[in-house]
């Protein structure tokens, strides 16, 4: 059953939505699945725009609008701290300390 206070107008619903949430998803699926509806509106993110409203101006053509993936994050860190190369050559210490725990060396972290 819709809520009274999500009726703007008889002929507007209003429905909050919190993105990425399973249960809202569920709760909007039926009831659009319920009652009939001659629009749906979204937020349209900035990026999405202008091909959108270009998209709009074409109608009734169908057009589709994507947005590339980003790229992938990499990085050089690995669990245990250590760098390919890192660590090599620990005993040339010229006054023999060799210890990690020297004013140098970056803190250990867990």
């Amino acid at each position: 059953m819709l809520s009274d206070v999500l009726r703007l107008s008889p002929r507007i619903t209003c429905l909050p939505v919190i993105h990425g949430s399973g249960e809202f998803a569920l709760a909007v699926r039926r009831l659009m699945l319920e009652h009939s509806f001659d629009c749906v509106a979204v937020p349209l993110p900035p990026s999405f725009q202008a091909l959108v409203e270009r998209g709009i101006d074409l109608l009734p053509t169908p057009t589709i609008v994507t947005q590339p993936e980003p790229p992938r994050f990499a990085t050089e860190w690995t669990p245990d701290g250590a760098r390919a190369g890192q660590f090599e050559d620990e005993d040339d210490d010229e006054e023999g300390e060799g210890d990690d725990n020297d004013d140098e060396s970056e803190p250990a972290h867990s």
